[in-house]
């Protein structure tokens, strides 16, 4: 009965965020009550703006579940997620959540002993540190002598991590794609994925991760 009456409000809310400039998308799990004996695993989705929050539960995960909801095939804007491939599919901008990255990081820096991730951590906040600096000052955007500084700092890292992480040698009589290991994939995220990664620091209206949508989960979890 709520749900019905809802049904306007809902329908202006997901209009709004479709037109909205930068959204962000997350999606958690969560379980279904289908019977009183039974349960099910769904898929709760979450696009999320400063003002407005839109949610939506489903069976699936992926691009099934976007197209069904509605929002990321209308949307024009700017994108930002946790690289999963299904919003790929959809031609709008996209932009990379760093806490993400940061997390990744930080277990190839521990559990690898890989000293590139702890350089790409303190690069990432280096930058985030030098953009929240300048919003505070009322700046709009960065020169572009200090985006060719940060660029060049992101790309040393990055050439640094591919001489340590080579690709795998192919042992002899094995066919099929070479399994390159997560920190070789992780490298090749950054470097062929460095525009959405850095669009926080090209474009101060981006944020630099996706916690707002998360935290927005965070009470229909508990």
């Amino acid at each position: 009965k709520c749900s019905n009456s809802l049904e306007d409000f809902m329908t202006e809310v997901k209009e709004q965020i479709t037109s909205s400039p930068v959204v962000n998308f997350d999606e958690t799990g969560l379980s279904v009550k289908i019977k009183d004996t039974e349960s099910k695993s769904h898929w709760m989705h979450g696009a999320s703006t400063n003002l407005l929050t839109f949610f939506a539960v489903h069976k699936k995960r992926g691009q099934e579940a976007m197209d069904d909801i509605g929002i990321l095939p209308e949307f024009n804007g700017r994108a930002i997620h946790d690289f999963l491939q299904a919003y790929y599919v959809y031609q709008c901008d996209h932009g990379l959540c760093n806490a993400h990255h940061l997390r990744d990081l930080l277990f190839l820096e521990e559990e690898d002993d890989r000293d590139w991730a702890k350089s790409m951590s303190d690069c990432l906040l280096e930058i985030k540190k030098a953009v929240d600096k300048a919003k505070d000052s009322g700046a709009k955007c960065f020169y572009s002598k200090t985006i060719l500084e940060f660029e060049e700092m992101y790309d040393t890292i990055v050439k640094k991590a591919y001489k340590v992480t080579p690709l795998p040698e192919r042992q002899l009589g094995r066919r099929g794609r070479l399994k390159k290991g997560k920190a070789r994939n992780f490298v090749e995220r950054l470097d062929k994925h460095r525009k959405e990664i850095l669009a926080f620091m090209y474009d101060f209206n981006v944020p630099f991760d996706n916690n707002q949508v998360e935290r927005d989960f965070r009470m229909n979890k508990l």
